[in-house]
């Protein structure tokens, strides 16, 4: 009976990928970021557990770099392509202090030189990037973290650096950071958080990724919470934001939600909505895949549980097959047509001949939008990619309407009187539960 069961878990992923036929019309190196703390992770090596308790969460509780090892196709399986860590190196003053580091070496609870090396080997091998977190402090000499960010880089080949502390260092040094490691490694991914500040000013350093801390605040606050305007959030011109809704050090998306008096499945849905089909690059941290709660740093930061429900598991995921599949999210030209003072927006996104709308509801009512054809084509009609919603041409106008609460992916195509693929679907998915069903029943019968 268990194999029965998994089938019906995986019949409705079936069913979606008949109807992703049309809309993969391509490839995107782009990244969406898994963001770990190593430490709250998965603890899978007991020789490092010193002096853990999971019950204080002042203290250690067993993460380590080989429990992220053995989730890497947990994390790939979800669409992710790269994996943030915080800090890994030797902390001087315990748990969560990054004043007193060894940058030289890895901190003794998670792990060890060679454990960091075996990770990233086996995430490349998956197609996996590797990031950490290097903090910048004044109590080193520029020099020094400097050479210890190249010898990582050497020792390890990991990927990319998150910079944060920025403003504890001179600008000078950033620039100089920057410029040293871009020439050892071209490739290499810089994702700058400043203090938010002083973001303008770090623009001009070439980062690949600037993060914005008050433009991400915002968003968690206007997206935890229904009939707010989305157009301070919505930047089309900006490709190189990393965008978040909580992290390490703020209070967990899920809590604001249940502040607000809201679901916080519904509020994350359309949070991940956001942050996956807008401009920018997604940096979800994790747990949020398990409707993580959590207040203040750093109870925001439990050990992750692996047995939980998989709604939104499921719904991360098709929202990154919707994003690598489209190129028009990650590298098109973006275009408002639509947005309301109450949260409804429209946004044309268009590469080569390819035009998908991206339609998000942050309203506690159905919203209706007609779209002069002349903004998209005639004689078309548009296809959901979430919901397999279709809306067709009628006198020069697309009419769409949304559900409260929702968003959508709508791609352009040309009329069609049958869905072949969703025909199929139709067809072959009660096919495999009535067979499934009587062999599982052969089975009983036989034993």
């Amino acid at each position: 009976m268990k194999s029965f069961k998994k089938v019906l878990v995986l019949l409705p992923l079936l069913f979606l990928s008949a109807l992703y036929v049309e809309a993969e019309v391509g490839e995107t190196s782009n990244e969406l970021i898994y963001s770990i703390m190593i430490d709250r992770f998965n603890n899978s090596d007991p020789a490092n557990d010193y002096q853990v308790d999971t019950a204080n969460p002042n203290t250690y509780h067993g993460g380590d770099l080989d429990g992220v090892e053995k989730k890497l196709d947990y994390i790939k399986d979800m669409g992710f392509t790269t994996i943030l860590l915080s800090s890994a190196f030797q902390n001087g003053q315990g748990y969560e202090h990054n004043q007193s580091l060894d940058y030289f070496e890895i901190e003794r609870h998670f792990g060890t030189k060679e454990d960091l090396k075996r990770l990233v080997d086996e995430a490349h091998k998956k197609e996996l990037k590797i990031m950490i977190e290097f903090p910048g402090t004044d109590v080193h000499s520029p020099e020094e973290l400097l050479d210890a960010a190249l010898m990582w880089i050497n020792e390890t080949g990991i990927d990319g650096y998150q910079l944060t502390k920025m403003n504890e260092l001179p600008f000078e040094f950033w620039q100089e950071f920057y410029q040293e490691i871009s020439t050892v490694n071209e490739e290499f991914i810089f994702l700058a958080e400043p203090d938010k500040a002083d973001v303008a000013q770090y623009e001009s350093i070439g980062f690949t990724y600037l993060a914005n801390p008050g433009h991400n605040e915002k968003a968690a606050t206007i997206l935890s919470a229904p009939d707010q305007a989305l157009d301070d959030l919505i930047n089309t011109n900006d490709s190189q934001i990393a965008k978040y809704v909580d992290n390490k050090d703020s209070i967990r998306f899920t809590r604001h939600s249940l502040q607000n008096k809201e679901h916080p499945v519904t509020r994350l849905k359309l949070a991940l909505s956001y942050l996956y089909l807008t401009p920018g690059v997604p940096v979800i941290y994790y747990g949020t895949e398990i409707v993580q709660d959590g207040g203040e740093p750093p109870t925001n930061s439990p050990l992750m549980n692996f047995r939980t429900d998989d709604e939104l598991e499921k719904y991360m995921t098709m929202l990154s097959k919707i994003r690598s599949g489209l190129p028009s999210i990650t590298k098109g030209v973006h275009e408002v047509l639509h947005q309301t003072e109450d949260g409804m927006v429209v946004i044309k996104a268009s590469y080569d001949e390819n035009i998908d709308l991206i339609v998000i509801n942050n309203s506690t009512k159905t919203q209706k939008v007609t779209i002069d054809a002349a903004e998209l084509a005639e004689d078309k009609q548009v296809r959901g990619l979430i919901e397999d919603t279709v809306f067709v041409e009628q006198n020069g106008e697309y009419t769409i309407i949304l559900d409260r609460e929702k968003a959508e992916v709508f791609h352009l195509e040309e009329p069609q009187g049958v869905n072949i693929p969703f025909v199929l679907a139709l067809i072959l998915i009660p096919g495999l539960m009535i067979g499934f069903f009587m062999i599982n029943r052969r089975k009983h019968r036989d034993s």
